[in-house]
């Protein structure tokens, strides 16, 4: 039982493990991107501001070059030396530019910085989580390995002996289903040739018995006319003799016969 527990726990630690290094895994790939997007966002202002000073200079420089193209009277010369307004408007963007340079070049450096030892870090952060993951898995083996040495191998071992005997049993049992199903469907159709076979021979008897039985019945009748006008015939003959025996005189009462 506490061989058991322990393996539980194991288990448990091993899998809150797991996601935790996931999650970590998640988070820092996440933090990464958003470094690298500010790092090129950086550069993309960088270039920005480069281009926008280049240009302050040169419409300073150029005081004239956004009049109307369609002027038909030419500039005229620039000066000889540019005045001292323009000098120090100039020596100020050149300041301007070198600051916002050098402040770029330190957050660049930093942003560098920073994404060299968060990936240094989570470098780190992720082989410890995963020496501690092995090594959860590694007690986890060993704690397998004392519960299958506590005596429980032969009954695990007897399960599965057990098992393959069902299995097999399993098999043998649904080819003989298959095999029954297979004589029932053979008998079903048998029976039902038999039936219908039978039932066409029902038919031409009760076909032959009609034909039989008004055959015979015309015999019958046939017969019983014969006889009837034999029997009639008798009867004639019968009376015709009964009639020649009687005494021609006055009968027994006194009367003569009408």
């Amino acid at each position: 039982m506490m061989a058991s527990s322990k393996k539980l726990v194991l288990t448990n630690d091993s899998k809150r493990n797991e996601v935790l290094l996931k999650d970590r895994v998640k988070e820092l790939e996440e933090e990464i991107v958003s470094l690298k997007k500010r790092l090129d966002e950086l550069r993309k202002a960088k270039n920005t501001t480069v281009l926008k000073r280049e240009r302050e200079i040169l419409e300073v420089g150029t005081p004239f070059g956004r009049r109307d193209s369609k002027q038909t009277v030419p500039p005229p010369p620039p000066p000889a030396a540019p005045p001292g307004d323009f000098q120090k408007k100039l020596d100020d963007l050149k300041t301007q530019l070198a600051s916002a340079e050098k402040n770029h070049a330190s957050q660049m450096k930093d942003a560098e910085s920073k994404l060299s030892n968060l990936q240094g870090n989570s470098s780190k952060e992720m082989e410890t989580l995963r020496l501690q993951f092995a090594k959860d898995m590694e007690a986890l083996r060993k704690a397998m390995e004392e519960d299958l040495e506590c005596g429980h191998q032969p009954f695990i071992e007897a399960l599965q002996q057990q098992l393959l005997e069902l299995q097999a049993d399993n098999t043998a049992l649904l080819m003989e289903n298959s095999d029954l199903k297979d004589r029932v469907n053979s008998l079903v159709t048998e029976l039902s040739i038999k039936e219908a076979t039978w039932c066409e021979n029902e038919e031409k008897l009760k076909i032959e018995l009609n034909k039989q039985w008004g055959e015979k019945y015309k015999e019958w009748m046939e017969k019983t006319e014969n006889k009837i006008h034999e029997l009639q015939e008798a009867n004639t003959m019968l009376r015709g003799y009964f009639n020649s025996q009687r005494p021609k005189g006055p009968d027994s009462t006194g009367q003569d016969k009408k």
